[in-house]
């Protein structure tokens, strides 16, 4: 097969969305959201034709970041990726398990996928057996120049087997980036539970991540990604919380659900749904109640425009030992939660 060179898209997007189409997975990793309940994702019936027609009537070129889950669970997603991209950009957030990845390949026009992040997790591939898979969706991928990275969420464990894993990865041309945990994992809140030494190995994994995309894939070093673990060694030792800073989230960016409705980021603000056809933005920097997700913040938050922007406000501290089991007891319990419902 021949290869076709890569690279960026043309034209710019006006707004842009993360889309959870499900929160089900093949993977089982403990510091994820995501249940393995696959009739969850069957129930979900997203009609491409329908959707194209409401972001076509917003008046807006968008930018959808398409996540899961996994993404590719979700049924009939290569043909909703593929009427999509015919008008909007894309970008995914999958671990590339599928063999509907190679589907995807062939099917979506890659200059309208800005491009494809790859979510390791070496413990769940390993176990699984998986790798084999991984690579060989990657070089479909890679021959029909779609741009390619790749993360690691970094685990007391994975340090060690880190380097390895990105040399397999370089290989194929697909750089590894670490990235951080955050929350409570085995009754430690990350990232404060990181030792000072793993914080020095992160920041050097990080800074060598960041060399290789300059290197293998420079293209990828003019998207401005969704999700861009290539900052997470700015906030090892806690991240700005943005509440109450003036935000463009509800304005220029969105967060849309599997049910189709629309927020203004997470769950705070319903702002439209897709099915409904219904669709009212906020003002530009309507103030954050939410500092939902680091990168979301990083991208939209008014203070973060600047360089030194989010260094103004104060870091979050981890919560009080009894907060973080309450916290742990919620997560068991909506992870259960999903698991029963169908």
């Amino acid at each position: 097969m021949n290869t076709i060179q890569a690279s960026a898209p043309t034209t710019q997007h006006t707004i842009e969305a993360d889309w959870q189409l499900n929160s089900i997975c093949n993977m089982k990793c403990g510091y994820c959201f995501s249940t393995t309940n696959p009739t969850i994702a069957r129930s979900t019936v997203i009609d491409p034709a329908r959707c194209l027609e409401f972001f076509d009537a917003t008046g807006e070129v968008w930018s959808l970041h398409m996540t899961g889950g996994e993404p590719f669970l979700t049924s009939g997603f290569v043909k909703l990726c593929s009427v999509l991209s015919s008008r909007h950009f894309l970008s995914l957030n999958s671990n590339l398990c599928s063999a509907l990845v190679r589907d995807f390949a062939e099917a979506v026009d890659r200059s309208h996928v800005q491009y494809v992040h790859c979510c390791l997790h070496l413990e769940e591939r390993g176990r699984l057996n998986l790798w084999k898979a991984l690579e060989d969706n990657l070089r479909a991928l890679t021959r029909r120049g779609f741009l390619v990275f790749a993360s690691q969420v970094m685990t007391s464990k994975t340090f060690a087997v880190f380097p390895q894993a990105a040399e397999r990865l370089a290989d194929l041309g697909v750089v590894l980036i670490p990235k951080f945990l955050q929350g409570l994992f085995e009754g430690k809140w990350y990232p404060h539970a990181y030792s000072e030494k793993e914080k020095a190995v992160f920041c050097t994994l990080s800074e060598e991540a960041e060399a290789g995309l300059r290197s293998l894939t420079p293209l990828l070093m003019q998207q401005r990604v969704t999700v861009n673990p290539l900052r997470d060694r700015e906030f090892l030792s806690g991240f700005p919380i943005f509440r109450g800073v003036g935000c463009s989230a509800g304005a220029r960016f969105f967060t849309i659900q599997s049910n189709g409705n629309i927020y203004r980021c997470g769950s705070n603000h319903l702002l439209g749904n897709i099915e409904k056809d219904i669709f009212g933005p906020l003002p530009p920097y309507t103030p954050c109640d939410s500092s939902y997700y680091p990168y979301f913040c990083l991208r939209y938050s008014e203070l973060a425009q600047s360089p030194s922007g989010a260094t103004l406000i104060p870091l979050e501290v981890p919560p009080s030992t009894g907060l973080q089991t309450i916290y742990g007891l919620v997560r068991i319990g909506r992870k259960v939660l999903k698991q029963v419902i169908s």
